[in-house]
């Protein structure tokens, strides 16, 4: 499967087959020998084992990889997307609530995974001097710090609210969100830039410029705090809040 995906990426793929603890610095030497850009690790009970090793031989190496679950990038691993183990688990309860309430094993269907994480560790990527795409960060399910630069604006207030709502619940507590925006007067006036360019929001997209008073009201709304309207250059500002 990883090679035909690589096949159709146009990507080179080598395998190193490690069954003992001594293999692992020998493979991942052999993959920086090799020209190895980066590594994927495949699932195993071995590797969960052994994955203080393996992830202190990769930050030697300096070698990305991707790992996989969670917990290996806690732990220093740049990446994982996956399955959520998490929600597995909550699935695998009621089957067992369902078959302590006597319902019969062949009659539960067989479900496949429909939810899926991707996570990233800041700090292994500027330790392996790797810049991590906005695109990409994005689409990350767990940050410390959610920033959207020019976004708000594109989208009516009810679909802002939906996507603060959303940065409040994926982020962990004292994770930040932070808003870069035009902001018009809290009276909404002015500025004459500012409302001018509200406009063509309205004509071209969904959505509108907001004030700083707005824009705060929808993160107390979802539940952020410490909240916090400081302008940069010109007519930008952040808007910055706390999830406690």
């Amino acid at each position: 499967m990883v090679e035909d995906a690589a096949q159709t990426l146009a990507i080179e793929v080598h395998a190193w087959e490690v069954r003992e603890p001594h293999d692992l610095a020998s493979a991942v030497a052999a993959a920086q020998m090799w020209g190895a850009q980066a590594l994927l690790q495949l699932t195993a009970p071995f590797f969960t084992k052994h994955r203080t090793a393996l992830l202190e031989l990769l930050m030697a190496h300096h070698l990305p990889a991707s790992c996989e679950a969670r917990m290996y990038v806690v732990e220093g691993c740049l990446m994982t997307y996956g399955a959520s183990f998490d929600v597995m688990l909550r699935r695998a309860a009621y089957y067992v609530d369902r078959l302590f309430k006597g319902a019969k094993p062949t009659d539960l269907p067989v479900e496949q995974p429909r939810e899926f994480e991707l996570v990233m560790n800041r700090t292994t990527a500027q330790a392996l001097g790797l810049t991590l795409s906005p695109l990409l960060l994005y689409q990350a399910t767990e940050a410390d710090l959610h920033f959207y630069g020019q976004i708000y604006h594109d989208w009516p207030p009810e679909k802002c609210q939906w996507l603060t709502q959303k940065s409040f619940a994926s982020l962990e507590a004292g994770g930040r969100i932070i808003i870069h925006e035009k902001l018009l007067n809290d009276d909404k006036t002015g500025p004459f830039a500012i409302a001018a360019f509200s406009i063509s929001m309205l004509l071209w997209t969904e959505g509108q410029q907001y004030s700083g008073g707005e824009l705060s009201a929808m993160l107390t709304a979802a539940g952020f705090t410490d909240i916090e309207v400081k302008p940069t250059s010109g007519y930008w500002s952040i808007v910055t809040g706390y999830k406690p």
